[in-house]
């Protein structure tokens, strides 16, 4: 007997005809609900189909706004099996951060920040324009992303364990670009805000981030090399910090900090 089983009824009468409320409470009671985490007025969870699906479920005013990933183009079980969850309290309360939008600007700015006999040579190389090429060629004149776009970011998809891989793959391909630019100040707040945001969401020690470390290493060993005395003096700082904290008790954190500072 699912308690509050009238009050749920009562909700999703609307929402979900016979059938697949019987589909997502048999769902529900196989334990396919894999996981589910509420952030204040909005849950997100795992089900178990044919493959792993990814629910979200909001309550808004009594009303429900609801997403799936199956190919469903109606309301579907996994988000039956999802609300039989939360009525039964079988969920986890998490706290997200913040979203940091990012900072973009237009093309017609970025241009009239290049110096002209800089993006005439550009040009004059180039049969045809390609925005994002552009970008990164003169990333130095595109704006910076905040600390907290990247540590917010990432420590949301982990803590979602929402495609967290891509985010960090994405970050590492801004690293490469900020060394190439030799934006060695930014790269340091980057590589700061992945390790905290690692360390914050228990993942310091995730099997599946070995290739990011490679990553990482190569990359600070980098900027501390080749960035001015007040950026190593930041990245000694915090590193010494670190090593005060038992590296974060990561054997790949250890190796990655021991080799800069020589312990």
């Amino acid at each position: 007997m699912i308690p509050k089983l009238k009050q749920i009824d009562d909700l999703t009468h609307y929402e979900f005809n016979e059938t697949i409320k019987q589909r997502g409470l048999d769902y529900f009671e196989k334990g396919n609900v894999i996981s589910c985490l509420k952030n204040k007025n909005t849950y997100f969870a795992k089900v178990k189909g044919k493959v792993e699906y990814k629910v979200k479920i909001e309550f808004f005013k009594n009303n429900l706004i609801m997403s799936c990933t199956c190919p469903c183009d109606f309301n579907c079980k996994h988000e039956f099996a999802t609300i039989l969850s939360i009525f039964t309290n079988n969920y986890k309360n998490i706290t997200l951060k913040r979203k940091i939008p990012k900072k973009t600007q237009s093309i017609r700015k970025t241009i009239s920040q290049i110096p002209a006999e800089e993006l005439k040579q550009y040009l004059l190389k180039k049969p045809y324009f390609n925005k994002t090429e552009f970008e990164q060629h003169f990333i130095k004149y595109m704006p910076s992303q905040s600390y907290n776009y990247y540590y917010n970011n990432l420590y949301n998809n982990l803590t979602l364990d929402n495609n967290y891989l891509e985010t960090l793959a994405d970050f590492i391909n801004d690293l490469k670009i900020k060394i190439k630019s030799k934006n060695y100040s930014n790269s340091f707040i980057i590589i700061k805000a992945i390790i905290n945001a690692l360390k914050d969401t228990d993942n310091l020690d995730n099997n599946k981030l070995i290739n990011i470390y490679y990553w990482l290493n190569l990359i600070l060993k980098i900027t501390y090399k080749k960035s001015n005395q007040t950026i190593k003096n930041a990245i000694t700082s915090w590193l010494n910090y670190i090593k005060q904290n038992n590296y974060f008790e990561s054997l790949c954190l250890e190796n990655m900090i021991g080799e800069i500072l020589n312990v």
